[in-house]
């Protein structure tokens, strides 16, 4: 050993000592001895590989080089290198090969250890040492915490065949035999290795991955078989079970006969126990796995063809398999009269807001997330075969639809009857997952279904896990009780009855019931139960427990979105909505997390009934500006030191606050911006410079308020806007475009509102306009936009008629001809449901500078006659524009103008006569 081991040894033990005083003497020892690293980090490589030293001590040292790979003394050390990678990882001791194995991972996750050499030396261990269980345990383990971690650096890297080519033999060698725990292990971790690499090769059809495993994934399939034949483990059948799946994505070299007998396998996999409650976590592992096979064979519509009999055979396992076991009964921690008992701060999982996105009034906002399943409560997180079942139903009937209907209604007929209510839970449960796939067919037998199900919510003795997932099933086919008036006077009634329910599982279910049919039902649909609707929340908000009462702020939201009509025109409503409201803007205190919900909450309340907010407003609009300001320097100051920022949902949710209150106070809110200023519009500008892109969304989002509420405390600060703007334009990605969207939107609002005149300085006077039209055009006509991004086309392509129409020069001052775009701006803008001044003065702005080019009508000929039929040309000088153009197009081409007609719709061609004369 170097002549620092008997120290650093030393050093390590009492740093371990329960004693405070002797492990404070051993960490300032350790740091004396780091001073001269070089020396300290050989010395501690020495005494890992050393068969002489004290096994814990030996562990400890490994410890301490994994802990400190990110010092380039410790991680650039060549000898501490081939110690780990050719001796620590082949120790005949099990403990110094699993902390040798965890040093090697992080570094090469890490990129502190080239990827290539350390896998090259655990590929050569594992082909030049196979009969050397220690060495074969060790350099697996290893290479399955690498593919593990860095499983895309070893594919860039053209690594993950030879890493397949290692394993491949170790799924089936018996060299070791079988009982051994190392030589388990070494079939696990290769079988994990194989399932890891699957599923990365799932992902690019055209990676190295993919490549790498073609050729021998029927290999796989049969040492697979073999494993099952006769597993040594039930984690090890799971994991084949697995590789299974994931090797349906090479169907191309599974034919018939392997998918059958694949096929065979998964059937008695699944119904093993014929849907009863797995007897332990292994036995629901692999069942899991192989319930998953019915879902993934939905993506070859080969399989599925070939699949189709067996899936009608296993549907009445999947439903029986959704029944509640003992085991998820226990964990849920649910009971029938628990409203009293207080949630468990740290149980609650925080809520994210979205980010505020401003949008044209006739797009709307994109998004919105598919639901979950929603079969249980949200205490049973982790992944189980009740879910799994669930969902696999679900895909199912969405793809096989009728042909697999009869016999899931069979065998939910059987157990709905039941008076077991687990039985009967399950059978509403499996309706509820299957309606959507099969809801035409379905639609003849909801007059039964549907009353059945109220009788559930109206009866008292229904088991409250029953009535939770009844709720749900019954959004599930909202649009027959909405369409069906009677049934829902029944349903609404249900769901306010239930969110005064004793169980806070059946509150949480009927407040998400409230919110789904609302969100479901058409405009002023609902508005004749909305003072029972506020009734109902207000009444809940005194006795729910915090989760429920978070989720009621989100509730309120999508009461004043669906009912901010009703709201509206009826004081007595806002009165009582506010009751609570206020209680909780009082009581809540500047540093809960609670505020999250709540100013979310608070900005629908005051968009939705508007000037009613004005005895609120002053104390809203310094509430909100305050923690804007002070967690955005708060975030600033953190990031300057170093340090780790904080939440900042709290700059995101005051954000949205504010931009509440303006859309409620509109110009009202001049004077208390004029009083905050210039300290308001500097914080305004801080949050569009901001790493984040959800901050400066909803930077951009509050300075198109003030743009269309009190222009020219915007216009003071244009230069510094105009800047932000180019900078936030510029690039345009996954985690931007919402940013770029209301960049577009603030020019909008600042272009229509601005004041010409008192020395203030106009978007058109600056140079950053020509730069910000050259950004959108090049945008909007050489990018591909996809569905998340079409909010921001739309409202980019406003932005660029809005110019065009406050300046008809941009177009030759940004070097960039409307033909570039004139495509784009018709296919987005003719989609715009609402008409509005901007809208006009966009599409005046964008046909004026076509007319200077009347060939561009040509060459989008279809395009100019559907934004023709839109309402983007209800006014009379657009109107106008659009009938000389077409009316050229016709009589300068007229076969290209028959074309384009025989292309449109019926519609189209009705419009275009009714509105031009033209055909």
């Amino acid at each position: 050993m170097a002549s620092l081991a008997p120290q650093i040894l030393a050093a390590l033990a009492a740093a371990s000592s329960p004693q405070q005083e002797t492990r404070q003497q051993g960490e300032a020892q350790l740091q004396r001895l780091k001073s001269n690293a070089s020396a300290y980090f050989s010395s501690c490589a020495e005494i890992l590989v050393s068969q002489q030293a004290d096994l814990r001590g030996r562990q400890l040292v490994g410890f301490q080089l994994k802990n400190n790979l990110a010092n380039p003394a410790c991680a650039q050390n060549a000898h501490l290198q081939t110690a780990v990678c050719e001796h620590a990882i082949v120790d005949p001791q099990r403990i110094i090969r699993n902390v040798a194995g965890s040093i090697i991972s992080v570094a090469v996750r890490e990129g502190l250890w080239p990827a290539q050499p350390v896998v090259q030396r655990l590929g050569t261990i594992v082909t030049q040492r196979s009969t050397d269980l220690g060495a074969v345990h060790g350099a697996i383990r290893t290479l399955s915490y690498i593919v593990d971690d860095a499983g895309t650096l070893l594919d860039a890297a053209g690594l993950t065949k030879p890493v397949l080519m290692a394993v491949v033999p170790f799924l089936t060698a018996t060299t070791f035999g079988t009982t051994a725990p190392d030589a388990v292990e070494v079939r696990m971790k290769a079988l994990e290795i194989v399932s890891l690499i699957l599923e990365l090769a799932g992902m690019d059809f055209e990676s190295n991955t993919y490549k790498s495993l073609q050729g021998n994934v029927r290999t796989v399939i049969q040492a697979c078989f073999e494993n099952l034949q006769t597993p040594i483990s039930q984690a090890v059948a799971t994991l084949c079970i697995r590789c299974i799946v994931l090797s349906l994505t090479f169907y191309s070299e599974i034919d018939d006969a392997l998918f059958t007998q694949i096929g065979q396998l998964m059937y008695q996999a699944t119904t093993a126990g014929n849907g009863a409650a797995p007897a332990n976590a292994e036995e629901e592992a692999l069942r899991i796995e192989a319930t998953e096979f019915w879902r993934a064979i939905l993506h070859f519509p080969h399989f599925a063809e070939v699949a189709q009999p067996t899936v009608v055979q296993i549907l009445p396992v999947l439903i029986r398999a959704m029944i509640y076991s003992d085991m998820e009964m226990g964990m849920l921690e649910a009971s029938a009269e628990d409203w009293q008992v207080p949630d468990k701060a740290d149980a609650i999982r925080p809520r994210h807001y979205s980010e505020h996105r401003n949008n044209d009034a006739g797009s709307g906002e994109e998004g919105g997330e598919e639901g979950d399943e929603g079969d249980d409560d949200d205490e049973v997180e982790e992944w189980n075969l009740r879910r799994a079942s669930a969902l696999t139903l679900d895909d199912l009937s969405e793809y096989y639809g009728d042909a697999i209907l009869e016999t899931v209604l069979s065998c939910i007929a059987s157990m709905i009857r039941s008076s077991d209510w687990r039985q009967q839970e399950a059978a509403v449960l499996a309706l509820g997952a299957s309606c959507e796939g099969c809801f035409d067919s379905l639609t003849r037998y909801l007059p039964d279904i549907c009353p059945m199900l109220l009788q559930l919510l109206e009866a008292n003795d229904t088991h409250f896990l029953v009535v939770s997932i009844t709720l749900w099933t019954s959004t599930r086919l909202g649009s027959f009780f909405l369409a069906t008036p009677a049934l829902m006077e029944r349903l609404m009634t249900c769901i306010l009855r239930k969110m005064e329910n004793p169980s806070k599982m059946v509150q949480g279910g009927a407040v998400e019931a409230l919110m789904e049919m609302l969100s479901k039902a058409e405009e002023g649909q609902m508005d004749v139960a909305a003072p029972a609707i506020v009734q109902s929340v207000a009444t809940c908000f005194g006795a729910y427990q915090l989760k429920n009462r978070v989720l009621l702020f989100e509730a309120v939201q999508t009461v004043c979105q669906s009912l901010g009509g009703a709201l509206r025109s009826n004081e007595s409503l806002i009165s009582t909505l506010m009751n609570p409201l206020s209680q909780f803007w009082s009581q809540t205190p500047n540093d809960s997390w609670l505020l999250w919900g709540l100013f979310d909450c608070m900005a629908s309340v005051c968009s939705a009934v508007g000037p009613a907010m004005q005895p609120m407003a002053g104390d809203i609009f310094h509430r909100g500006f305050s923690l804007l300001r002070e967690h955005l320097q708060l975030r600033m100051a953190a990031l300057q030191a170093g340090d780790v920022p904080p939440d900042d949902e709290f700059i995101v949710t005051s954000a949205i606050l504010l931009s509440g209150l303006f859309d409620a106070m509109g110009s009202g809110l001049e004077p208390l911006v004029a009083q905050n200023e210039p300290a308001f519009m500097q914080v305004l500008l801080m949050t569009l410079s901001d790493a984040v892109p959800a901050i400066r969304q909803n930077g951009f989002s509050l300075v198109s308020d003030v743009a269309r509420t009190c222009p020219t405390h915007l216009q003071q600060v244009l230069p510094q806007f105009c800047e932000a703007a180019v900078r936030n334009a510029s690039t345009v990605d996954e985690s931007s475009y919402g940013v770029v969207s209301n960049v577009a939107w603030a020019l909008c609002n600042l272009l229509e509102h601005q004041v010409d005149g008192s020395n203030l300085p106009t978007v058109q006077s600056m140079p950053a306009m020509a730069q910000l039209f050259s950004l959108f055009a090049n945008f909007l006509g050489r990018t591909k936009v996809t569905a998340d991004m079409r909010n921001m086309a739309e409202n980019v392509s406003l932005c660029l008629g809005v110019m065009l129409y406050v300046d008809a020069d941009v177009e030759a001052k940004a070097q960039c001809s409307v033909q570039l775009f004139a495509g784009s701006f018709c296919r987005f803008v003719r989609n715009i449901r609402e008409s509005s001044s901007l809208l006009e003065a966009a599409t005046c702005g964008f046909l004026t500078a076509v007319q200077q080019n009347p060939a561009i009508v040509l060459n989008n000929l279809s395009l100019f006659c559907d934004l023709a039929c839109s309402v983007a040309v209800e006014g009379v000088e657009a109107s106008r524009m659009i009938r000389d153009l077409l009316s050229g197009a016709a009589s300068a081409n007229p076969a290209t103008w028959q074309q384009a007609l025989s292309s449109s719709t019926v519609q189209t061609r009705k419009k275009l006569y009714q509105l031009y004369g033209l055909q």
